[in-house]
Formats: C-alpha cells, sequence, structure tokens
C-alpha cells in the first residue's frame, strides 16, 4: 500500500507541505500542495489492521503512520523553473501546452494564420512583427530569463483582436496555468501583486 501511495504522493521538506498527484476529469496531469490537516482530511478513511503481541489492532490510520515514516518520499523543496532538471525538488512547472499537440499540416496552416494576424495588429509594421515574434520567442527558448525586459503595447479601435490574441497565446501557447489576462492594475503591481505568480505571459486589459 506504501509504495502504491508513494507513487502519487510526497513530502516536500520545506516548507513542510505534501504533493498530491492525479488526473483531473478533463484527463490533464495535475496536483495539489497539502498542508498535514489537508491530507489526513483527506484519506482519514484509509485504515487497516495489524496484529502486534498477538492482538489484533483495528481501524488504524494509514495516513497518520504514514507522515510519521521516517522512510516516506521527500523532496528538499518546491521550484518554479521550466529548464530545470532537479529531481530533488518538486517543480511547479510541467511543461507549455504546445508541448502537447499533435504536429501536422494543419498546425503549419494555423500558425501562418496568426502570423498574419500578427501583422494586422502591428499595421503591417515589419519591425513591429520582429518585436512581437521575439517576445514570444523569448518566453519559449529562455523561460527562466528577464533578458528580453520589455513590455509590449497595442493601442488600436476596440474590436481589433488586441487582447483576443494575446489570450489566445496563452492558452493555446503557453498554458491556462502560466498565463494571467486582467484590467486590475492591482494583480500587477499592487501590494502582493498575485497575478505574476508562476506567470509567464501577463496581460494587462484596457482599463476603463
Amino acid at each position: 500500500c506504501k509504495i502504491y501511495f508513494e507513487k502519487y504522493h510526497f513530502k516536500i521538506r520545506k516548507p513542510t507541505s505534501y504533493v498530491r498527484l492525479y488526473v483531473s476529469h478533463g484527463g490533464e496531469a495535475t496536483f495539489d500542495v497539502l498542508s498535514s490537516m489537508q491530507l489526513k482530511d483527506t484519506y482519514f478513511e484509509l485504515q487497516y489492521d495489524m496484529e502486534t503481541d498477538g492482538k489484533m489492532k483495528k481501524g488504524l490510520q494509514f495516513i497518520t503512520k504514514w507522515i510519521k515514516d521516517d522512510t516516506l518520499q521527500v523532496k528538499k523543496g518546491l521550484i518554479f523553473s521550466p529548464n530545470a532538471n532537479k529531481a530533488k525538488y518538486f517543480n511547479l512547472f510541467s511543461q507549455f501546452h504546445y508541448e502537447t499537440l499533435d504536429q501536422g499540416e494543419e498546425n503549419d496552416t494555423f500558425i501562418e494564420e496568426i502570423k498574419n494576424l500578427i501583422k494586422n495588429l502591428v499595421g503591417d509594421d515589419e519591425e513591429g512583427y520582429k518585436k512581437v515574434i521575439l517576445f514570444i520567442g523569448d518566453i519559449l527558448q529562455r523561460p527562466n530569463s528577464k533578458s528580453y525586459n520589455k513590455c509590449l503595447v497595442f493601442t488600436g479601435k476596440q474590436g481589433a483582436g488586441k487582447t483576443a490574441f494575446w489570450e489566445w497565446v496563452g492558452k493555446n501557447i503557453i498554458g491556462k496555468d502560466y498565463f494571467k489576462i486582467s484590467r486590475d492594475i492591482d494583480d500587477y503591481a499592487g501590494r502582493f501583486a498575485s497575478g505574476i505568480f508562476h506567470k509567464l505571459l501577463c496581460v494587462m486589459e484596457e482599463m476603463s
């Protein structure tokens, strides 16, 4: 039972927590980071019987014993690093969404359509087109680097597709977990700036 349980669960040493791996209803591999109390609440019904000194003890909680087990699977900590390969840590980044897609002729055609949309957004300005391509490419090729250190500003009439384009890039290329779109400035520049937490692309919509 312990061997099977540890295929999908392990302890994080710092901060002290526990990770549960599972497949969502949508078929996507995902995870939860749980406190010891949350872990106990989730698996309190897992019980076992054990004979000790000729006496049978029934209804013992598996999860309580597992948490106290000195040999349970432990990782040093949590990191968010797309290019990292640190087996002793649990990486909160899994993969870009585009890496899960099938490559084919239809995909190539769609990429050409996206390129044309970029050209429309920048008014057929070749320099502007290159900057958008470099901006997206930098996220995908060097996600750990902040060397590009720029933001892109799009202006134009409402309904031109400015936000829709970046929303598509965020969800279909980068991945919905690593993308944020908001018109609330506090999400990006407030006291806690929670909008940029573990995000590789942030989009600020036009504020009213």
